[in-house]
């Protein structure tokens, strides 16, 4: 999503590293390898290594997606859950 919406404004990335998880690209971060375009939900609060930046001048959303087991009913907490989520 990140590199449809930079090259929308005519930016075009070098990644110089693909990581398997927002997980480990936050410890990269922390560890100082470089910057990346994550998620405010994949930063935790309190920490000091960490500096979030919010993004000016664009709507930077994305689809969340409701998974579940095929062929295996949910119990009644999940159930009310996807409720919950699928309201508009």
């Amino acid at each position: 999503m990140a590199e449809r919406s930079l090259a929308d404004l005519g930016v075009t990335l070098q990644p110089v590293m693909e990581l398997g998880s927002t997980e480990a690209v936050r410890e990269a971060v922390a560890t100082g390898l470089g910057m990346s375009i994550v998620s405010r939900h994949a930063v935790r609060a309190r920490d000091p290594q960490v500096v979030a930046i919010r993004l000016q001048g664009r709507d930077w959303v994305r689809d969340l997606l409701v998974i579940r087991r095929r062929e295996t009913p949910l119990g009644p907490a999940a159930a009310r859950l996807r409720e919950m989520l699928l309201q508009r």
